[in-house]
């Protein structure tokens, strides 16, 4: 009986060792004991650093059935700490999970609040959430190929920027990116923020936003933008070679005359300017190919080199009276322009003004002018009328330089009013 108690007390025993080591395999693989040392603990040793620290995020992922080949649990967010109790975050450890899915940035790690981003978070996110307490978002996450959201929350200021040897680009070439939430206390979109986001189809500029950096929406799936009257600078490319169909301008200036705000944007077809606008920039529309009118404000001064070049729909322009400066080849290549009235208090036409508006037909001109440049009208071959409000004698006193036969072919009209366009 001693023999068959021992036997059957071994194979009981036996049982409950093989029960527990099944249930202790499959719990292994939820959750890492405190102090553990696997690769998907929070407390995972890394080399320690006197300015970064890290800890991990709530974000968590599915385990394999085996605790080896478990994958970790929670992001691992790196930081560079400053004195203040302020940090950059920088990263995320490969010990721990990589972001992915719909991702918010954290607040706050090891006592300290995170006030910048400087890191790339690869291309498994989808969504973004950057929290208030981010002021400056650099470095975060270009070129990634599946985010197709960004929700920029309350307190952000500034999107991009740039050190002496790296400019930073947050969401350029994001070519999915459809949606993006700007908060009312944004300043700044740096340099080529959203450059190529060809997703990116509407988006609201908050009032209160002062910087729309170089290339900031070049080559985007931009059609609409308002741009806010807050703006004082408008970089060159900002908007270039984009989807837009509609702009509609509240500033007044643009900074340091940049180049190409607009070029190149073959859709566009409406153009709204605050009154008090002063200046058209440097090739501000170049190649807007499907432009056919503007009207510009009534206070404008200049109006910069090749302004509208090859705007081969623009069919009528009036100058505003209060032009004191209009530089060379502002409508040149412009093949539908038919009528212009010249008011502005200018006095002369820069060298090839109107060369090639092979349409141009009726021209008005203003007394102030002294001196007509050479090739101002070179190939407007269809020029048949050209209107001056004082006499012929005083017409006869204007220099006219060399090719601009066309326009001394033309029936002059002297005593004239301006067009009626």
């Amino acid at each position: 009986m001693a023999k068959a108690f021992k036997r059957r007390e071994f194979l009981k025993m036996a049982g409950v060792t093989a029960l527990a080591v099944s249930v202790a395999g499959t719990l292994g693989g939820c959750e890492d004991e405190p102090g553990s040392s696997s690769p998907g603990s929070a407390s995972s040793s890394r080399p320690a650093s006197s300015s970064s620290s890290s800890s991990s995020s709530s974000s968590s992922s599915s385990s394999s059935a085996s605790s080896s080949e478990a994958t970790p649990a929670k992001i691992i967010w790196s930081i560079s700490a400053n004195s203040d109790g302020t940090a950059a975050l920088t990263g995320y450890e490969a010990a721990g999970a990589a972001p992915s899915g719909a991702v918010t940035l954290p607040t706050k790690i090891s006592g300290h609040t995170i006030t910048s981003v400087d890191c790339e978070l690869g291309n498994k996110v989808t969504s973004i959430t950057i929290p208030g307490t981010i002021k400056k978002v650099f470095h975060l996450n270009a070129n990634n190929p599946n985010l197709r959201e960004a929700i920029i929350q309350e307190g952000v200021e500034q999107l991009g920027g740039s050190t002496i040897s790296e400019s930073y680009r947050p969401f350029s070439e994001c070519q999915n990116l459809k949606s993006v939430q700007l908060p009312k206390s944004l300043k700044i979109i740096e340099e080529r923020c959203f450059y190529g986001c060809v997703r990116l189809t509407s988006i609201s500029l908050p009032e209160g936003l002062t910087t729309i950096g170089e290339g900031a929406f070049e080559s985007s799936g931009l059609q609409k933008v308002v741009i806010p009257s807050t703006v004082t600078s408008l970089c060159s490319n900002a908007f270039s070679s984009s989807n837009l169909e509609e702009a509609t301008v509240k500033c007044t200036e643009f900074g340091f005359n940049p180049w190409d705000i607009f070029a190149y944007c073959k859709k566009l077809k409406k153009v709204t300017f605050n009154e008090n606008t002063d200046t058209i920039s440097s090739q501000m529309f170049r190649g807007c190919t499907a432009l056919e009118t503007i009207t510009l404000p009534k206070n404008l001064n200049s109006i910069s080199y090749r302004a509208f070049k090859d705007c081969t729909s623009l069919r009528q322009i009036s100058i505003p009276v209060h032009v004191g400066y209009m530089d060379g080849e502002v409508f040149t290549g412009c093949t539908a322009l038919e009528q212009v009235n010249l008011l502005a208090y200018i006095t002369y036409i820069p060298n090839q003004t109107f060369e090639g508006c092979s349409n141009l037909k009726s021209i008005f001109i203003p007394m102030t002018i002294n001196e007509i440049r050479w090739s101002a009208f070179n190939g407007c071959t269809s020029l048949q009328r050209v209107y001056y409000p004082l006499s012929e004698s005083a017409w006869a006193a204007v220099s006219i330089e060399d090719n601009n036969a066309f326009l001394t072919a033309a029936d002059l009209y002297t005593n004239a009013s301006p067009l009626r366009i």
